[in-house]
């Protein structure tokens, strides 16, 4: 009697393994497409903390674009942007993200939108305004998936834009 009750609960715990290990190779990622609509936001926070090095896990190591810029290159342009001193304010326009297109073989976005970039701190009270000094561009990223399901900018393009 005793060994059939253990036979029992030893089938109950691989059956609880089993199941636990075909739920966790089942269940739903993290939706992808809410994380890459938040990026503008969570990277526009990550510069006003000037946390360049966290900035730059974003950038693929192999990343190049139309202006031959690598990754040293634009980790250069974080770190140059960083330094300058003082506080930096970000602000990523409504809707924050213009675009986005995201494909699945390969998985692969392309995300596009506009924020003004000022240096010092936010105007503290009800109205964030952007200051008069920002400067204001137009982001578009491509992005590739990473190996551990992450997101890494591959290449973009920024350009300055007049807003008036």
């Amino acid at each position: 009697m005793q060994n059939k009750t253990l036979k029992n609960i030893a089938v109950l715990i691989v059956i609880f393994v089993l199941g636990f290990a075909i739920y966790r190779a089942t269940r739903p990622k993290p939706d992808e497409r809410a994380f890459l609509l938040a990026l503008p936001a969570h990277i526009a926070a990550l510069a006003e903390k000037q946390q360049g090095g966290e900035i730059k896990k974003f950038i693929s190591k192999n990343y190049s674009d139309s202006k031959n810029r690598t990754f040293q290159d634009v980790g250069g342009i974080i770190t140059a942007y960083m330094l300058r001193g003082g506080a930096i304010s970000v602000y990523t326009l409504k809707p924050q993200v213009k675009s986005l297109d995201i494909t699945t073989d390969p998985p692969k976005a392309h995300l596009t939108f506009q924020a003004a970039l000022a240096q010092g701190a936010r105007n503290a009270g009800a109205l964030d305004l952007i200051p008069e000094s920002a400067s204001y561009y137009d982001f578009s990223l491509q992005m590739e998936k990473t190996d551990d399901d992450g997101w890494q900018v591959y290449s973009a393009e920024w350009e300055p834009v007049s807003i008036q």
